[in-house]
């Protein structure tokens, strides 16, 4: 099971796949602070960022996007469900809004 690390640092957002220790050694000597600590069953240990939300990408499970205002990352494969509204919610999960970035990797 991964555990997903929600951040915050200068009022951006960030988010990744790592361990509350992993967050200690390296996020938080950089400046972030820590806001959820939470585990995502369902998530590959590396998320992948892929950029805006394109309706005609392919994407897999763990494609990260951003789409108005928020990062989603992919439960299951999916193309042309959006993450906004509708069912996006069946192929999606929100897990930031506002300024955001995913942290994709092992550097802040």
């Amino acid at each position: 099971m991964s555990t997903m690390v929600q951040m915050t640092h200068a009022g951006v957002a960030g988010v990744a796949t790592a361990t509350l220790a992993a967050f200690e050694e390296v996020w938080e000597p950089a400046g972030w602070v820590l806001l959820e600590v939470s585990p995502v069953p369902y998530m590959p240990s590396d998320m992948r960022w892929t950029g805006p939300w394109d309706s005609g990408e392919l994407y897999d499970l763990g494609d990260a996007v951003s789409r108005s205002g928020g990062t989603y990352v992919a439960r299951l494969a999916n193309r042309g469900h959006d993450p906004v509204g509708g069912a996006g919610a069946t192929y999606w999960d929100l897990v930031t809004t506002g300024s955001a970035a995913v942290i994709d990797g092992g550097t802040p």
